[in-house]
């Protein structure tokens, strides 16, 4: 799902796993429920009849990645994770 919001692609989901936690304010996604077809199709009809919809949705979608999943800051996450050295912290 991340992969598709950084992509530009609206996105149909499951509210399945850990998914539903991309949604905050704005809606990120047309969640979908999970093990209904009719659910999914209604998400494909929504957008398909409103691209201004899908249009809102990918750039909700855009300001949750630059808010929650900056790249650079979970690299940085990750570096001191396992070097605490690299934020500059000295042992």
């Amino acid at each position: 799902v991340l992969e598709a919001m950084a992509l530009g692609t609206p996105v149909i989901a499951t509210r399945a796993g850990g998914t539903v936690e991309l949604q905050h304010d704005q809606p990120t996604a047309f969640w979908a429920n999970p093990a209904d077809p009719a659910s999914i199709a209604e998400g494909i009809l929504a957008f398909a009849d409103s691209p201004e919809c899908a249009d809102r949705h990918v750039l909700a979608a855009r300001q949750l990645l630059r808010t929650d999943h900056d790249l650079q800051r979970a690299i940085g996450q990750i570096e001191d994770l396992l070097d605490p050295r690299s934020s500059g912290h000295q042992a």
